[in-house]
C-alpha cells in the first residue's frame, strides 16, 4: 500500500500491519500533520464496493466516534484512500490485547500487564465504565472478549472493534458475536439487552483470572460446543483454580455468567460497584459473607477506634456472649440428611407411583406419563424440614414442571399434594408455590433450559415455605399458621423428566422452644379454643414484645377460623408493630367479611400505602382468593373494581398479574390484556378473539405449551402433531377428541371425565371427577340416570348451559351477559323461538351481532352463518341470504372456530363435496352438523326428504352433535 493514496497525500505514512479480520486490516500509521502515532482500519479490497460492507464499516465508524469515553478507543478520522476504500483513524495503543496477555501467562508466571489481581480488576472497572456509558446511550458491543479489551503499557485499557454493536433502546437478535464468550440467548439466536455484554465481560473476566475460557474448547465438536453454550452451560472452577482466585472477585464473574439474564447484575454500574467494593476491601454483593468475616473487614478499617475502645467495651462484650450463649440455646441449624435416595435397586420399597409413571434409566428415574407425574415417598417428615432435588429436563422433552409436592398426610392420590414447590412450568418461564393448584407464590424471572440439572430446593419453616432453585431463592409464601411435619412427593407434567437425587434435611430441634409452639400443636389439629388459650398465656406473659405480638396475631387468626370476628378484633387491638397492625388489617377484611368487596377494596387502599414486603404478598395473595371465586360468578363490574385495584395497588407483583389477565379475559376485555398483560398466557386468547391468531403464533409459537393451545383454537391438529411429535406421543387425548376419535384416545390410558364424557361413557365420567362443574355437564348429557343441578355455586357458563340444555331461555338470558363467551347464545334461541312462531322481525332483531363475534363467542357460528340466513331465505323469500351469508364466513379468518365456518360455508356454496366435508380438521361433529346442511338444501325444495333429515339428526346421540347440549340446532330442527 502506498502512502501517499491515503487521505490527504502524504498526510498518513503507513507501517507494519496489526491485524487483519474477514472484512478490513488495521495498519500503524503516523500522522504526520499532527505528529502522532495512530491506527488505521481499512476494508478489505474485495468488499470496497459491496453496500452491505460499506453501510456496516460506516455504522462502526460512526458509533464509536459518537462514543467519547476515555475507555473507548476514539476515532480521529474518516475517509477514503484513491481506490476508493473506507477507512477510518483510530488511537494507537501502545499495547497488546488482553488476549496476548492471556496467552503470555501462566499459572505460575502471569504476564506484566495482569500480573497482579489488582491490575486485572482495574482493566475491568474501567472497560465496565465504558460499557456502561454505550448502555445508557442505547448502544450493545455484542463481541466484548479478551480480544477486544486493549491494555497499554501506562495503565491505559479500552475497549475496541464496535463492528457487531448495535444502537437501539429495544432488545434484538445479535447476528454476531464469539461462541466462547457470547451469551446464551445471542448464541440461540433471541434478542438481547445489555445483560448479553455483561455476560461477555463475566466470562472475559473469567479467562483472565483463570486463564481459560469459562468452557474450553479443547477436543470438544463444534456442534456440541455450541450447544452446550446456547444452554448456559460451563465448567465449573475447580478446587485449585478456586484457591488461586479471591473468592468475591472469583463470585462477581459467576453471577455475571448466570445462564439467565435475570441471574446477571441488573446492569453494568452494579457490576462496576462490585469491582470497586471489592478493590476497597468491602464487602462483595455476589458474595454475601459470614458475620465473622465481615467483623474483620470492619475490624481492619477501624482498627484504631476498635483500640481506644476495647477496655471499655471488654465488659459488655462477656455480657453479650451470655446472652448470645442462651439465645443459641433457641436456634436451630439444618443437620445432616436423615433420608437420601439415588434411586438404586430397591427404590419402590420407599416410594410409591401416585399418578402417571416413572421408569429407571441411567443415573435416576425418568417420568413417562402426560399432564402428571407424581412419585410419593414414604418417610414422614418431622418438624421443620428441606427437600432437595436434583433434576433435569432432557434434551428432547418439552420443558416443563420439576416439583416437589407436601401434604400433611401420606399422599395416596393426586389431590392428596395440598402445596407444590415447582420450577419450569408454563415451558420452563414460571416458578412457583401452588395451594391446592393455585398460586400463592410465583417468580418469573428464572428459564429453564435443557440438560441442566437443577437443584430444587423445598424449605418448610414454621409458617413459610420457600422455594430455591441452584441456591438462589426464587419465591416463599407465608401460610396463616405453621406447615410443618408431613410426607413429601415429586412432580413432573410431561415425559423427559430425570430426577437424579433427593435428600431430606431436618432442622435440628432447638434445645429450647418458643412459647407459642404448644399453640401451633393445637392448630395442626384445628383444635382452635385450645390453641387461643395457650396463645392468650404467651400474650399475657409477654407484653409488648415480639414472642406476644405473634401470639395475639395467632390468636385472632384462630377467632377468624371460628367465625368470632369480634374476638379477632379484640386480639388484634392489642399489636403495636406496624406491620402486625398492617397485617391484622388485611386479615379482618378478607376473613371477617369473605363477599363484601367494599370493605376489602376499602381496607386494601388504605394499608398499600404503608405496607411492603409479606404483606403486599399477602395482600396479592388475598386478592387472588377472592377475584377465584368471583370469576365466572360475579357480573363484570364486579371483576372491573378487582382488576382496577389489581392495577392500582399491585401492578408489578406477578401473581396478580397473571390472574388479573385470566379475569380481563373472561369479561372480554382484549385489548386491554395485550396492553397491559405482556406476555402472559390469556395474550394468546386476546389475539385470538380480535381475528389475529397468525399473529399469537408468531409470537408465542417458539414455545410449545403455547403453540399447542394455538393450534388447537386454529384447528391445525395435523401440523401440530408434524411438528411435536415427541408431544403427539404423549399427549394426544386433547386433539383426537376434536378429531372424533375420542374411543382411540381412551386406549392410549387416558381416563379423565372429559374425554370419557366425550366417548358417551357418563357412568364412568361422572365416578372420574370431583369438580361440581364437571359433574353438571356429565348429568345433562346422561339425562334421567343421572341429576344436573342448578346449584348457585357452579359457575355461570355452567348454570348458564344447564338453563340453555333445560330450554329455559329467560334464566339462561339473565346470567348470559356474564359471561362474555356466551353471551349470543341466548339470543340465538329466542331467535329461532321468535320465527316458530312467524316473528321475522323479532327473528332478526334477536340474530342481529357482528361477524367479529366468531372468534370469540362459543355456540355462535352455526347459528350466526347459517340458520338465521336460512331462516331469512324461508320466510322472507331472501333467496341470497344464504349465498351472502357463507361468503361473509369466507371472509373470516380462515381459522376462526377451528375451520369450521369455513367448511360449512364451501359445502353450501357447492365448493366441497360430503367427503370434503367430513374430512375436515374438527371432524368429532362434523357428522351431525352434515346431517342438518343436507336437510337444510332439501328445505326448500323436498320438505319431505328435509323432515327426514332433521329426524336423523335428533336421532343422534347428543354427545355426538356438541360439545354441550345445543337447543338452537335442537329447537331449529324440530321445527
Amino acid at each position: 500500500m502506498r502512502s501517499d493514496l491515503v487521505g490527504r497525500p502524504g498526510r498518513y505514512q503507513i507501517g507494519e500491519r496489526l491485524g487483519v479480520g474477514g472484512s478490513a486490516e488495521v495498519f500503524a500509521v503516523t500522522d504526520v500533520d499532527l505528529g502522532r502515532l495512530a491506527a488505521m482500519k481499512i476494508l478489505h479490497a474485495d468488499v470496497a464496493a459491496d453496500a452491505g460492507y460499506v453501510t456496516m464499516f460506516l455504522a462502526e465508524a460512526r458509533l464509536t466516534a459518537a462514543l467519547e469515553h476515555p475507555n473507548v478507543l476514539p476515532v480521529h478520522d474518516l475517509g477514503r484512500d484513491l481506490d476508493g476504500r473506507l477507512y477510518f483513524i483510530m488511537k494507537r495503543v501502545e499495547g497488546i490485547s488482553l488476549e496476548e496477555a492471556i496467552a503470555a501467562s501462566t499459572p505460575q508466571q502471569r504476564h506484566a500487564l495482569i500480573a497482579d489481581i489488582n491490575d486485572v480488576v482495574t482493566v475491568f472497572i474501567a472497560v465496565g465504565q465504558a460499557l456502561a456509558f454505550a448502555h445508557a446511550r442505547g448502544v450493545r458491543h455484542h463481541d466484548v472478549k479478551p480480544g477486544n479489551l486493549m491494555l497499554g503499557r501506562f495503565g491505559e485499557a479500552m475497549l475496541a472493534d464496535w463492528g457487531s454493536a448495535e444502537d437501539s433502546p429495544e432488545p434484538r437478535i445479535a447476528s454476531h458475536g464469539t461462541p466462547l464468550y457470547a451469551s446464551p440467548e445471542q448464541l440461540r439466536g433471541e434478542p438481547v439487552d445489555a445483560r448479553s455484554d455483561l455476560y461477555g465481560l463475566g466470562a472475559t473476566l473469567f479467562d483472565a483470572l483463570l486463564l481459560r475460557p469459562p468452557l474450553p474448547p479443547t477436543d470438544m465438536d463444534p456442534r456440541e460446543l455450541l450447544r452446550r453454550k446456547s444452554q448456559g452451560e460451563m465448567l465449573p472452577p475447580n478446587a485449585t483454580e478456586r484457591r488461586s482466585v479471591p473468592s468475591a472477585l472469583l463470585a462477581i464473574a459467576l453471577k455475571a455468567l448466570a445462564a439467565h439474564p435475570g441471574g446477571r447484575y441488573a446492569d453494568a454500574p452494579s457490576m462496576v460497584a462490585d469491582l470497586r467494593a471489592f478493590q476497597a476491601g468491602l464487602a462483595v454483593a455476589a458474595h454475601p459473607q459470614s458475620l465473622p468475616i465481615r467483623a474483620v473487614r470492619w475490624l481492619r478499617r477501624h482498627a484504631r477506634a476498635v483500640v481506644a475502645v476495647t477496655v471499655v467495651t471488654s465488659l459488655v462484650v462477656a455480657l453479650l456472649l451470655a446472652l448470645i450463649g442462651e439465645r443459641l440455646k433457641e436456634r436451630a441449624t439444618w443437620g445432616t440428611p436423615v433420608f437420601e435416595e439415588r434411586f438404586a435397586a430397591g427404590w419402590s420399597e420407599r416410594w410409591s407411583i401416585v399418578h402417571g409413571g416413572f421408569a429407571e434409566v441411567a443415573g435416576g428415574l425418568r417420568s413417562t406419563a402426560p399432564r402428571r407425574n407424581i412419585l410419593a415417598c414414604a418417610q414422614r417428615c418431622d418438624g421443620d424440614t428441606a427437600i432437595e432435588i436434583v433434576a433435569r429436563v432432557e434434551t428432547d422433552a418439552v420443558l416443563g414442571d420439576l416439583a416437589i409436592g407436601w401434604a400433611r398426610a401420606p399422599i395416596r392420590t393426586a389431590e392428596d399434594v395440598t402445596y407444590r414447590c415447582a420450577t419450569g412450568e408454563w415451558d420452563g418461564c414460571v416458578s412457583a408455590i401452588k395451594h391446592d393448584d393455585q398460586y400463592v407464590a410465583r417468580n418469573e424471572a428464572l428459564r429453564q433450559v435443557r440438560g441442566h440439572a437443577y437443584r430444587v430446593r423445598m424449605e418448610v419453616v414454621g409458617d413459610r415455605m420457600t422455594l430455591y432453585v441452584d441456591g438462589r431463592a426464587a419465591c416463599s409464601y407465608v401460610a396463616p399458621f405453621p406447615l410443618t411435619g408431613g410426607y413429601f412427593a415429586l412432580f413432573a407434567y410431561d415425559p423427559g423428566k430425570i430426577f437424579e437425587s433427593v435428600a431430606v434435611f431436618p432442622l435440628g430441634v432447638p434445645a429450647r422452644l418458643p412459647a407459642t409452639a404448644l399453640g401451633d400443636v393445637f392448630v395442626a389439629s384445628a383444635d382452635y379454643p385450645r390453641a387461643i388459650d395457650e396463645y392468650a398465656r404467651v400474650s399475657t406473659s409477654h407484653p409488648r414484645t415480639a414472642l406476644g405480638e405473634q401470639a395475639l396475631m395467632r390468636s385472632g387468626m384462630c377467632r377468624l377460623r371460628l367465625g368470632d370476628a369480634a374476638g379477632a378484633r379484640r386480639d388484634f387491638a392489642g399489636l403495636l408493630e406496624s406491620g402486625m397492625v398492617l397485617r391484622a388489617a388485611l386479615e379482618l377484611a378478607h376473613r371477617a367479611a369473605p363477599e363484601d368487596d367494599d370493605s376489602f377494596v376499602s381496607a386494601c387502599e388504605k394499608i398499600r400505602p404503608q405496607a411492603d414486603g409479606e404483606v403486599v404478598d399477602r395482600m396479592a395473595q388475598y386478592w387472588c382468593e377472592r377475584m377465584m371465586r368471583r370469576m365466572g360468578r360475579a357480573p363484570a363490574d364486579v371483576l372491573l373494581r378487582y382488576l382496577d385495584l389489581q392495577r392500582r395497588l399491585l401492578p408489578d407483583h406477578s401473581l396478580a398479574r397473571s390472574l388479573g389477565a385470566d379475569a380481563a379475559r373472561s369479561i372480554g376485555r382484549f385489548t386491554e390484556i395485550i396492553e397491559h398483560y405482556g406476555e402472559q398466557p390469556p395474550v394468546v386468547d386476546a389475539l385470538i378473539a380480535l381475528g389475529r391468531a397468525e399473529e399469537a403464533l408468531e409470537r408465542f409459537g417458539d414455545r410449545p405449551i403455547y403453540e399447542r393451545w394455538l393450534m388447537k383454537r386454529m384447528g391445525r391438529f395435523e401440523e401440530c402433531r408434524r411438528k411435536n411429535r415427541s408431544l403427539a406421543a404423549g399427549e394426544p387425548s386433547w386433539c383426537m377428541v376434536e378429531e372424533g376419535r375420542a374411543e382411540e384416545a381412551l386406549l392410549l390410558g387416558e381416563h379423565h371425565a372429559s374425554l370419557l364424557l366425550a366417548a358417551g361413557r357418563f357412568a364412568e365420567a361422572a365416578r372420574a371427577t370431583t369438580d361440581p362443574d364437571m359433574a353438571c355437564r356429565i348429568a345433562l348429557f346422561a339425562g334421567p340416570g343421572l341429576t344436573a343441578h342448578d346449584d348457585p355455586s357452579l359457575l355461570f357458563a355452567t348454570r348458564i348451559t344447564a338453563f340453555m340444555a333445560r330450554r329455559q331461555l329467560t334464566e339462561a338470558s339473565a346470567l348470559a351477559p356474564a359471561i362474555n363467551s356466551l353471551r349470543e347464545w341466548p339470543r340465538l334461541l329466542a331467535g329461532v323461538r321468535a320465527a316458530r312462531a312467524g316473528d321475522l322481525a323479532g327473528a332478526s332483531a334477536h340474530f342481529a351481532a357482528d361477524d367479529a363475534l366468531a372468534y370469540h363467542q362459543q355456540k355462535f357460528t352455526f347459528g350466526h352463518f347459517v340458520i338465521a340466513p336460512f331462516i331469512r331465505a324461508l320466510l322472507s323469500g331472501e333467496d341470497q341470504a344464504v349465498s351472502e351469508s357463507c361468503h361473509r364466513a369466507l371472509a373470516l379468518n380462515r381459522y376462526a372456530d377451528q375451520q369450521r365456518p369455513w367448511y360449512r360455508a364451501n359445502y353450501l356454496l357447492g365448493r366441497c363435496d360430503r367427503a370434503t366435508f367430513l374430512a375436515q380438521p374438527h371432524r368429532c361433529f362434523a357428522p351431525a352438523e352434515l346431517l342438518l346442511l343436507e336437510a337444510m338444501r332439501h328445505d326448500l325444495v323436498d320438505a319431505d326428504a328435509a323432515a327426514d333429515g332433521y329426524r336423523d339428526y335428533l336421532a343422534l346421540p347428543r354427545h355426538l352433535r356438541e360439545s354441550d347440549i345445543d337447543p338452537v340446532l335442537e329447537e331449529f330442527a324440530e321445527w
